[in-house]
């Protein structure tokens, strides 16, 4: 699609506008990298997951996303090799707890939601990085 057509169409203004609702830096920059696309299979199969969307969020009031806020420093250190404090080990075990938390919500709605629930279901737990990290922190 062509630069002006974009400009009619205030494209970056929309992506501005739903990066609001964006709860990590890396999904806000997902969100306003975003560009139109002509594949018809890629618009159906993103279509389908926003009716699956709708279908979750008319039976229960929230999904439980965690803050992600904070990550992509932990993220960047982990890069470097860098140690972690004890903030950022529990920032990770929280993510894990999280996670898995999202996991079991969204496997209740695997017939009314089966291709973004099974994103969410096939995830991994990465329970014993959680235990051995409550286990340092906590020294129990």
């Amino acid at each position: 699609m062509n630069q002006y057509a974009l400009d009619k169409l205030e494209f970056q203004t929309i992506l501005e506008e739903v990066g609001r609702y964006a709860i990590s830096q890396k999904a806000l920059d997902r969100i306003l990298w975003t560009t139109p696309s002509s594949d018809i299979n890629k618009i159906r199969n993103q279509l389908m997951e926003v009716e699956e969307g709708k279908r979750i969020l008319r039976k229960t009031s929230s999904i439980p996303i965690g803050n992600m806020q904070g990550l992509q420093w932990i993220e960047e250190k982990l890069r470097e090799e860098s140690s972690l404090q004890i903030g950022e080990l529990s920032g990770i075990a929280k993510m894990q707890k999280n996670a898995v938390r999202l996991m079991r919500f969204m496997g209740e709605f695997s017939y009314e939601a089966p291709h973004v629930s099974s994103k969410a279901t096939s995830m991994e737990a990465l329970t014993t990085l959680t235990d051995e990290i409550d286990h340092a922190i906590d020294g129990e």
